[in-house]
């Protein structure tokens, strides 16, 4: 595959035929668990790229693959978490992040191995 060909794909969103069914919300059980946003966003994202790794879709010809194939994740806050916060605040589009910028250069010192050991999102601290 070319990457014209590539980007035609992805602009003219023809890669959308290939999206399936999210994972389910995990609000209730982050609730329960007591874990704050930033590490319900963390779990979700981890499960996420979990499933999307488990069941990659590779275009002909292509060898470097990074397209998503679920849609946006479900919530991770419960309705009643999302009234409390609606009381004070105003939410911008869903109210999460929407775009991930790691700390590059701290994988680049601890290398990946290092920076992935004891890493657990639903882990507590």
């Amino acid at each position: 595959m070319t990457n014209q060909t590539l980007y035609t794909c992805i602009t003219s969103h023809e890669h959308h035929a290939f999206r399936r069914n999210s994972i389910p919300s995990r609000a209730e059980e982050y609730h329960a668990a007591g874990l704050t946003p930033a590490q319900r966003m963390s779990a979700r994202f981890c499960e996420m790229a979990a499933e999307e790794a488990a069941h990659p879709h590779i275009l002909p010809g292509q060898k470097i693959v990074l397209m998503r194939t679920l849609p946006n994740g479900p919530d991770v806050l419960t309705a009643e978490e999302w009234d409390e916060i609606r009381k004070d605040h105003f939410i911008h589009e869903s109210g999460y992040i929407s775009n991930i910028c790691p700390d590059h250069m701290s994988l680049v010192k601890t290398g990946f191995k290092a920076a992935r050991v004891g890493a657990d999102p639903l882990a507590v601290a």
